[in-house]
């Protein structure tokens, strides 16, 4: 469990990050990792999913892009056609879908999970931390 600001619900937030150690033959740096897939899912106490990203470019599943999927207790959107008022709305389930989101660092659900869901960082200077580590991962793609 993770700690939030009062007045917010508690989250459980698991992980798996796969990483591959290789030799950098050319970089300063004997050594670099690159990450073959994740898995960073948040939930809610009762271990089900609001929201995970995926990436699992090999494997069972025919998704093999990076990937955003969303709780299933999300509603499904009607949407109408208004050029033709008689024909009933097209439902939409936007936790079936797998929305494409390009690659998503640790950081940046780390941030979300502070920023938006209220989780109590350990350190005052975690914004730091994060974007410096941001600036890492960007550096040596």
């Amino acid at each position: 469990m993770i700690r939030v600001e009062r007045g917010k619900p508690d989250l459980l937030f698991r992980v798996r990050h796969d990483y591959i150690v290789i030799a950098n033959e050319s970089g300063r740096d004997r050594y670099q990792t690159v990450t073959p897939s994740y898995d960073y899912q948040i939930l809610d106490l009762q271990e089900r999913e609001l929201l995970s990203y995926h990436w699992h470019p090999s494997g069972v599943s025919p998704v093999t892009h990076p990937h955003l999927d969303l709780t299933s207790r999300v509603r499904p959107f009607e949407i109408d056609d208004p050029a033709n008022p008689s024909r009933k709305p097209t439902s939409i389930s936007f936790s079936d879908m797998h929305i494409p989101t390009g690659p998503v660092l640790f950081e940046h659900v780390i941030r979300l999970l502070i920023e938006e869901f209220g989780v109590v960082p350990l350190r005052p200077d975690w914004d730091e931390i994060l974007l410096r580590n941001e600036e890492l991962v960007r550096a040596n793609d």
